[in-house]
């Protein structure tokens, strides 16, 4: 019986965990979750489920040829080269030094090309990149490259990325559905990284979940918010 207890007590702890019991989330595009659309089914907002109010950080379309469509089923916000698509704050910026951020994606494009997902289009942007082996990433801060080689490729399909940036070098870990990628470069950029929008009229990528940490987290918060991520998203 009391096993059973304990189980069940378990149980209801899981479910009912939010990210913003992590220090440090910023702001938080939650799978479902603050949607609205227009009667097109395109997205009008998409709302910071943070709790941060130091920050308007929720996301709008800038113009109406910005369209967003979005699949109430599955979760799926589609940013496409063809509708130019992008969501930004009404926030001038986030500047974020050390941060953790992660996102669930869709690359669509399979192309030899850059896709800028988040951002502030232009200086500060992170990009996946599949070129001929379908396997890079760029990190673009203040205007400065950090090309970083992924061990096991860009996923086809859905799935978790998951950036740090240390506090103590501004060297960066990349994790791909939760395995640390090992081959990253060793350029470390000082600058600070400003978010303000998703998408840059340039990207192919169906955008399911994002949440931004201005902070370093430690291995087991990052385990921990991926789990609850994952178990969200079905990954």
């Amino acid at each position: 019986m009391f096993l059973a207890n304990a189980l069940k007590l378990k149980s209801r702890v899981l479910s009912s965990f939010s990210l913003g019991e992590v220090t440090g989330l910023k702001a938080w595009y939650k799978l479902k979750k603050n949607v609205s659309v227009d009667g097109n089914g395109d997205v009008s907002e998409w709302g910071d489920s943070s709790g941060n109010t130091s920050e308007d950080m929720d996301l709008l379309p800038p113009a109406s040829d910005n369209d967003v469509p979005y699949n109430a089923s599955t979760g799926a916000l589609s940013f496409t080269t063809g509708n130019k698509s992008t969501l930004a704050t009404a926030s001038d910026q986030l500047n974020l030094g050390a941060f953790t951020i992660f996102g669930v994606f869709d690359v669509i494009e399979s192309g030899a090309s850059n896709e800028a997902v988040i951002g502030r289009a232009g200086n500060d942007e992170l990009r996946f990149y599949r070129g001929a082996a379908a396997a890079g990433f760029r990190a673009r801060i203040n205007g400065i490259n950090r090309d970083i080689d992924l061990d096991s490729g860009l996923p086809t399909g859905k799935f978790l990325f998951t950036i740090i940036r240390r506090a103590s070098d501004g060297q960066m870990t990349i994790r791909i559905n939760g395995s640390t990628q090992t081959n990253t470069s060793t350029l470390a950029i000082t600058n600070l990284f400003d978010f303000t929008k998703i998408g840059n009229g340039l990207t192919d990528a169906d955008v399911y979940e994002l949440a931004i940490y201005n902070v370093e987290l430690s291995a087991t918060n990052i385990t921990t918010v991926e789990a609850d991520i994952n178990s969200r998203n079905g990954l």
